[in-house]
């Protein structure tokens, strides 16, 4: 069911062949990451340890949802950005992780800032000066 408390909340549109897909991504109070279909109704992913920040896009133009997350490290080290493709109901394949942030991850975007046609990642990190950094993945 859908959370009725929640951090952040996204939705995403993919084009296919059948007709357009719809998704809904929520964080509940929790911490975990909810995966619905347009619905609300259906939850085809549950993620627990995701952090509050996550994007959800098609980042290769496969027509497959690629979930954006910021997972924190179990030692208590600054968050990493984790990549993995929605596939299926209730399947997760990682792709890429990166290194630690310089700090937590409040907030995920994206959009192609260069004009190159791909979608770059922008990450809002919080450091521990007390200050917020904009992070650009390419």
């Amino acid at each position: 069911t859908f959370p009725p408390l929640f951090y952040t909340m996204k939705s995403m549109q993919l084009a296919s062949k059948s007709g357009p897909q719809r998704f809904m991504g929520v964080v509940d109070t929790g911490g975990r990451f909810h995966l619905f279909d347009h619905t609300l109704n259906a939850e085809l992913l549950s993620l627990a340890g995701s952090g509050i920040a996550f994007d959800l896009l098609d980042l290769d133009d496969n027509g497959q949802p690629e979930l954006v997350t910021s997972a924190v490290n179990e030692n208590g080290d600054a968050d990493r950005l984790t990549i993995s493709r929605v596939k299926g109901l209730r399947q997760l394949i990682p792709l890429w992780r990166s290194g630690p942030l310089p700090g937590n991850l409040s907030a995920l975007a994206h959009g192609d800032l260069d004009g190159d046609g791909k979608q770059e990642l922008i990450g809002a990190v919080d450091t521990a000066a007390g200050k917020s950094e904009l992070v650009v993945f390419n």
